[in-house]
């Protein structure tokens, strides 16, 4: 009995100081990324600028090279969290205007305003957890060879199911 007591209180414990850790996105690098992204999505000039006026102010003078990139890419979705630290977020994310995606990672200042020091966007290809699944059927010998047109249509007529007498001449 004292050893199943003592099982609960380390497993109580062990739950409590679990839950009392912070979550990844409630450290201060998730939460300026967060930040960064809505203000970057938003594609509002003044929402942008008062946002990196506040957390980025080495940024303030090319705030028309990032407008210009948002319109590029539409903004971003975020895809996947990959490290989320107090002073560093590393994510996947994906741009809204195309199939693109992308790896950023973000730094911040330990200080309490945690402005951001880096931030890094490089293209990736599609993860194999996101990718897009294919149809990988061959096509008939006749198209791979191409064949007459006459030939072809008469694939692509017997494919939907169609008579084939009625593309035959009379």
């Amino acid at each position: 009995m004292k050893n199943v007591f003592s099982l609960r209180l380390i497993l109580a414990k062990a739950v409590l100081s679990t839950s009392a850790q912070s979550a990844p996105q409630d450290l201060p690098a998730a939460q300026q990324f967060r930040a960064w992204l809505v203000a970057f999505n938003s594609g509002d000039r003044a929402t942008l600028l008062h946002y990196l006026e506040r957390n980025r102010p080495d940024s303030v003078a090319h705030l028309d090279d990032e407008l210009d990139f948002r319109s590029q890419t539409g903004g971003f979705e975020l895809k996947k969290i990959e490290t989320s630290t107090a002073a560093s977020f590393t994510a996947v994310v994906k741009e809204r205007d195309s199939e693109q995606f992308a790896r950023l990672e973000m730094e911040v200042e330990p200080e309490a305003s945690h402005r951001i020091i880096k931030l890094g966007l490089r293209a990736i290809p599609t993860p194999a957890e996101f990718a897009i699944p294919r149809r990988t059927r061959k096509a008939p010998a006749a198209i791979r060879t191409r064949q007459p047109l006459g030939v072809q249509q008469l694939w692509f007529s017997a494919l939907r199911g169609s008579d084939r007498k009625s593309h035959r001449s009379e």
